[in-house]
């Protein structure tokens, strides 16, 4: 069993060895050809720039999209005057028809903008941010008493899975975060996911305007069952979908808070 499992592994790893010609490159000749890289790049770029930076910013042009950029604007440009996963104007243009729209109907509140430039009270999972900006952008609008919540995201370079779209896990933290803002914000109470399954529909691209939407489907005692899906700006396309319960553990909470005050 021995040698039939290390031949097996054998036949699945020297493709993958292959593919990526680590057979060909020990630790040393990868070094040095990291080194080469760098004296190319610094022939063509300006001698205050480190290593680091302009590693960066071949990263950055491999994967900068076309379809991001304003009409008439080039992708030198716009990389120079602004990190790589700022706020779009897609993305704003569908935040401002959004918050048109919540303005005219009433009864909707702007409960979260990664644009706004204010800070969160706590570390929060979805507002990492790195040098190149919110890994994730997004703002979020909140109907109480209807118990639905739209909005508008992005996600930036460092949430790619497959070349140029979106990780299944970073579509998920999503879906995760919309149907808790929305189960907090209807509910009034606190409350923990129970389970959340997500359909992808279709690839989700980087750095593009997506359509959120998400509402309370039925409440059941504890348990608040909910809907959620991420759209293309128009509409036409959904890339996922999701069905969330969340369970309250207030009562749970609170009698755990009192016990620990000596009131029970």
């Amino acid at each position: 069993m021995q040698g039939s499992f290390g031949r097996h592994s054998l036949n699945v790893l020297f493709p993958l060895v292959f593919e990526f010609g680590i057979q060909r490159h020990s630790a040393a000749s990868i070094h040095s050809r990291v080194i080469r890289n760098k004296c190319n790049f610094n022939n063509c770029c300006h001698p205050s720039q480190t290593r680091s930076q302009l590693l960066k910013i071949r990263t950055k042009s491999a994967r900068f999209s076309r379809r991001s950029l304003p009409k008439n604007m080039s992708t030198s440009s716009a990389m120079s005057m602004s990190k790589f996963n700022d706020w779009l104007p897609e993305t704003d243009e569908v935040y401002c028809r959004l918050k048109s729209m919540a303005t005219e109907q009433g009864g909707w509140t702007e409960s979260t903008n990664t644009n706004s430039g204010i800070k969160p009270k706590r570390e929060l999972f979805t507002r990492v941010e790195t040098d190149d900006g919110p890994v994730i952008h997004y703002a979020l609008f909140l109907h109480e008493r209807e118990m639905r919540l739209c909005g508008v995201c992005q996600f930036g370079l460092q949430a790619q899975g497959p070349p140029d779209y979106v990780h299944g896990g970073a579509s998920a933290t999503m879906h995760d975060s919309i149907t808790g803002v929305l189960t907090h914000g209807a509910i009034k109470e606190r409350c923990v996911t129970a389970s959340l399954n997500v359909n992808f529909k279709n690839p989700t691209p980087l750095r593009t305007a997506i359509l959120i939407e998400a509402s309370v489907e039925k409440i059941d005692g504890k348990k608040i069952h909910l809907k959620a899906c991420l759209k293309k700006a128009d509409g036409s396309r959904v890339y996922s979908d999701s069905r969330a319960l969340y369970v309250s553990i207030e009562s749970k909470l609170r009698e755990i808070e009192q016990r620990s005050n000596g009131k029970i």
